[in-house]
């Protein structure tokens, strides 16, 4: 009896760390590894062309800016 108590209290100790030592390897298969491309470099002069090309509006009434 007393073995039968013993097999039931071991077990699920067993099996739950069986189960938190295979978590990284889970982990690590559910997971796609993923190239992270750097960023492309800004161009300043680029930047500037665009920004001169940008329509420019007066402002006469600051009640109608929302």
């Amino acid at each position: 009896m007393r073995e039968a108590a013993r097999i039931v209290a071991v077990a699920p100790t067993v099996i739950c760390l069986c189960l938190i030592a295979a978590m990284p390897i889970v982990a690590g298969w559910s997971m796609p590894t993923e190239q992270a491309l750097p960023p492309r470099p800004i161009n300043p002069l680029k930047l500037m062309e665009q920004a001169k090309q940008l329509q420019a509006q007066q402002i006469t009434d600051f009640s109608t800016i929302h």
